[in-house]
């Protein structure tokens, strides 16, 4: 759905020198308010998110070592 419409949102500027032909491709919003949204959204989705499934996953790991480590007897004192 965003690729559609970034699609048709997408301009060319000129920049550079007079004499060369060289073009930027660049994001042109309606209102400045959907590229603020847009910009919220790939933040979330690309870094929030993912981390927070991180945490909880890395955290859930960690707990249970922590407690598998604590219910078995330390193999190095028994030697």
């Amino acid at each position: 759905m965003f690729s559609y419409h970034s699609f048709n949102l997408q301009i060319h500027k000129p920049v550079g020198p007079e004499n060369a032909t060289v073009y930027w491709c660049t994001v042109s919003w309606e209102t400045p308010l959907y590229g603020q949204l847009y910009g919220v959204y790939m933040f979330l989705s690309i870094l929030v998110v993912p981390m927070c499934l991180m945490v909880f996953a890395y955290s859930g790991i960690c707990r249970k070592m922590w407690v598998l480590h604590r219910k078995r007897p330390n193999i190095a004192q028994h030697r």
